[in-house]
């Protein structure tokens, strides 16, 4: 009986660590970070259209160019792919910085950090 016993005791603790080994691997976060592209995906010209149709185009230098109806601009760029952060500057201390949200190799979701709006384009061929 007591050999049965320490028999049921090493397979169930074989069990709850091939359990444990299981859930720990398994998180609902991997995938996050794989729609976030690197800093190559973003080059090319991307097309938005909220509030009015514009283009963002980056270039693999770290510049690109941003045009709507009213307005053509250049600005220099940098992309933290840990942070997932998206920083266009400018010049003369005009800079906007955005979260990443997805880039994929055709869509491109940026967000806001300051009021959460987010906005989506799509690569131009």
């Amino acid at each position: 009986m007591e050999k049965l016993r320490k028999l049921f005791w090493a397979l169930g603790s074989v069990l709850v660590v091939l359990f444990a080994l299981t859930f720990s691997s398994c998180s609902d976060d991997d995938d996050d970070d794989k729609d976030k592209g690197d800093a190559s995906s973003l080059v090319g010209t991307w097309r938005f259209n909220d509030d009015g149709v514009y283009y963002i185009t980056f270039k693999a230098d770290g510049t690109g160019r941003y045009e709507d109806d009213y307005e053509d601009s250049s600005f220099e760029y940098i992309y933290n792919e840990k942070t997932a952060l998206l920083i266009l500057d400018f010049g003369h201390g005009d800079q906007d910085i955005v979260n990443v949200v997805s880039l994929t190799s055709s869509k491109l979701t940026l967000q806001d950090p300051e009021d959460g709006y987010t906005f989506t384009g799509t690569r131009l061929e």
